[in-house]
């Protein structure tokens, strides 16, 4: 995930490049940039210190990265990583029965 969020702000950060070099205009649109890879710094950041964690205590206390991050980043950067579909949406298990129960 590490890898995919440093990729992610690449793209901004060249993005960010080609606005300020070839549009004069685009003020808003290049400060919306760097509010975005301001907020991918801050998930770095949350996911770094979630694999920093013994994971028999991460695994116990959170479960999962995703479970993490819901609980300590804020509402807007999990909206941002919901957009991007770097998480996977929490699914309840489904129990079913055998379709075929040969007896």
């Amino acid at each position: 995930m590490v890898w995919k969020l440093h990729k992610l702000m690449a793209v901004i950060v060249f993005r960010c490049a080609l606005l300020s070099t070839f549009s004069q205009e685009a003020f808003y649109q290049l400060d919306e940039q760097v509010d975005k890879l301001n907020r991918l710094k801050r998930i770095v950041r949350y996911v770094r210190q979630y694999y920093s964690l013994h994971p028999n205590f991460a695994k116990h206390t959170y479960g999962s990265l995703e479970n993490y991050l819901e609980r300590h980043i804020s509402e807007q950067d999990w909206i941002l990583l919901n957009q991007l579909h770097l998480v996977e949406p929490l699914r309840v298990p489904l129990h079913h029965k055998p379709v075929l129960d040969i007896a």
